[in-house]
């Protein structure tokens, strides 16, 4: 579910940032999804979620600016 959030939140920014290479950001997302499908430990999935927000939020402020 988170995977699919992720993308459908690229669509939006992509849709709203036409600056914005929706195909590179989803390779990203898809990479990082790949390295860390096995970890189980709910502390590190969370922390995981928190540097990802943190991420876009960067992203979002970068191509507003």
């Amino acid at each position: 579910q988170l995977y699919k959030d992720c993308l459908r939140l690229l669509q939006h920014i992509s849709a709203t940032h036409r600056s914005v290479d929706a195909r590179q950001v989803k390779v990203l997302v898809k990479n990082e999804f790949k390295k860390n499908a096995f970890v189980t430990d709910q502390s590190k999935l969370d922390n995981l979620k928190k540097n990802a927000l943190q991420a876009v939020t960067n992203y979002v402020m970068h191509i507003s600016g």
